[in-house]
């Protein structure tokens, strides 16, 4: 019975995962570059948005921290609606995200080329240059490392439906290539966590892993796990979000008028004898 389960969550996975493929291939009806792009964007979104748990929210947009520094657009960022909101929304749906609520954010490339590459890891580094909770971003835990540190971390992908990287030796060539990328840049290839390529498969550029399939359309489904292990412990330990910090960004000029007047009685916490005083006297 588990494993038929298991098939069954396998099929539906890979039934999206078609439909992914066939937005992307409609996509290429259009004529514009742009359009074609955020089709492509939108057909990972929606299939986001239609199975994250309701309190996840899936925007694009730009992040800042409390400083104003803003990182740059970014095709799909992820984040907790239940526990905070962008700080503006665009008539366009374009979101501006506080940094403490980033929780993952993804690249969505049709073709993963040289100059796209460097294009996302420039977005990545853009965004780990933001102070969330005025504190610096912490890394992913790899080998079971505890996340004790008290920093907030968030999963970064790039996502590409195909590459330029011939399919010989393809997944060394992807370490290889985002490694050369990132040295070049001067930016740490720890800070991606996930380079997929759809056609193909996952990889992990700092461990140096690659996972492929038997069966085709099994991509999309473990990319998915990953992020929903991750939003899970992530989103849970994450602390409340610091509204004061955006409060001092307003130009506001408090001066004092008259001296305090704190004039309301101590209040103590009543009593076990109190209480069950109050509730019998109180009772209908």
């Amino acid at each position: 019975m588990k494993q038929s389960k298991k098939r069954d969550l396998a099929n539906i996975l890979a039934r999206a995962e078609e439909r992914m493929w066939a937005d992307f291939e409609d996509a290429g009806a259009f004529n514009n570059t742009g359009d074609i792009g955020e089709t492509r964007e939108q057909a990972l979104a929606r299939f986001l948005s239609e199975r994250l748990p309701s309190k996840y929210r899936v925007a694009r947009g730009e992040v800042v921290d409390a400083t104003g520094t803003q990182s740059g657009q970014t095709d799909i960022l992820i984040y907790d609606g239940s526990s905070t909101s962008p700080l503006l929304t665009s008539e366009n749906g374009l979101v501006l995200l506080p940094a403490e609520a980033l929780l993952a954010s993804i690249e969505v490339k049709s073709t993963l080329t040289v100059a796209e590459a460097e294009r996302a890891v420039q977005g990545i580094a853009r965004l780990r240059d933001l102070r969330p909770f005025a504190s610096p971003w912490g890394l992913s835990r790899n080998g079971g490392k505890h996340a004790n540190d008290g920093l907030p971390t968030f999963f970064s992908t790039i996502f590409a439906y195909n590459s330029t990287i011939g399919e010989k030796n393809w997944n060394t060539g992807e370490i290889e290539r985002i490694r050369q990328i990132s040295k070049d840049l001067g930016t740490p290839v720890q800070w991606l966590d996930r380079l997929v390529i759809l056609s193909r498969g996952i990889v992990l550029p700092c461990v140096g892993n690659v996972a492929t399939f038997a069966n085709d359309r099994q991509v999309l489904g473990l990319w998915f796990y990953q992020l929903m292990n991750f939003l899970a412990r992530e989103s849970s330990r994450r602390a409340p979000f610091p509204w004061h910090y955006y409060e001092r960004s307003l130009d506001t000029n408090w001066t004092s008028q008259l001296p305090p007047k704190y004039d309301a009685p101590e209040p103590k916490k009543a009593s076990s004898g109190q209480r069950r005083k109050f509730l019998s006297s109180n009772r209908p």
